[in-house]
Formats: C-alpha cells, sequence, structure tokens
C-alpha cells in the first residue's frame, strides 16, 4: 500500500458510466445523460446491448421493431432506424449502419478524458505540444 488514496472518480464509478444502460422507464442512459426512447423502439435497443458492441442482423432488428408498428415494411424499418440514431446522440452513443449485415451500438472514445494528474488529455496534449515548438 503506497497510503496515496485514489480520485473519487476512479475510485467510485457512477451506475452506467461505462456500458450504456435501458432503464424500466424506457430511458437509455450512457454517461451520465440519457434520452427516452418510444415504445416502438424499446425491443430495437435491448437487442442491440444484448449483443454489446457487436453487429446485429437487419433481419432480427426489424424482427423486433414490426410487432410495435403497423408499417412493418423495410421503409419503415430503415426510417425508424434513421431516426434512433439521431435520437441515441443525445446522450453520446453513435449507432452505425454496418452496409448489408446490419446496426452496430457503439460508444465513441471520450475527447475530455482526465489523466492521472487530473489534468484533461486535450490540455495535456495542447500544453505538450506548445512545449516542444519551445
Amino acid at each position: 500500500m503506497t497510503g496515496l488514496a485514489e480520485p473519487a472518480s476512479v475510485a467510485t464509478p457512477v451506475v452506467g458510466e461505462s456500458r450504456p444502460l435501458l432503464d424500466d422507464d424506457g430511458l437509455l442512459r450512457f454517461r451520465n445523460r440519457w434520452v427516452a426512447v418510444p415504445d416502438a423502439q424499446l425491443a430495437v435497443v435491448a437487442l442491440l446491448l444484448d449483443r454489446d458492441g457487436c453487429t446485429v442482423p437487419d433481419d432480427e432488428l426489424s424482427a423486433a421493431y414490426a410487432p410495435h408498428t403497423p408499417e412493418a415494411g423495410p421503409r419503415a424499418y430503415m426510417g425508424a432506424m434513421h431516426r434512433l440514431a439521431r435520437r441515441v446522440k443525445g446522450c453520446g452513443l453513435e449507432l452505425r449502419r454496418v452496409r448489408g449485415r446490419g446496426y452496430l451500438l457503439a460508444a465513441p472514445p471520450t475527447e475530455n478524458v482526465q489523466d492521472c494528474a487530473g489534468i484533461p488529455s486535450d490540455m495535456a496534449r495542447s500544453t505538450v505540444t506548445s512545449l516542444t515548438r519551445i
């Protein structure tokens, strides 16, 4: 034991901080942000979360979406996925199209992660860059 305490942000992670979570109220939570998911898309989001970063085939996603909408054709499915992609951006996630296969729900890397000294990484990079120019 070194006698040094770890920063509180490392010692006690916030629930839903590292992985997206769909709660019982239909809220998709991620990195202290949330968006409401419409009832028709809850099964689709749950399926994407269950696969945890893997591509989910179109036929499985459209089958999950079809029972919840009267217009269950391919155009309705594609429109719903496009709307869902815009919606999940609100909590910091990306719904990526894998052409010819399906969709992937992913979290982009954080840009403003703090290093061990508590300095935001983008600030540390600019400081290092400015010091190397001297």
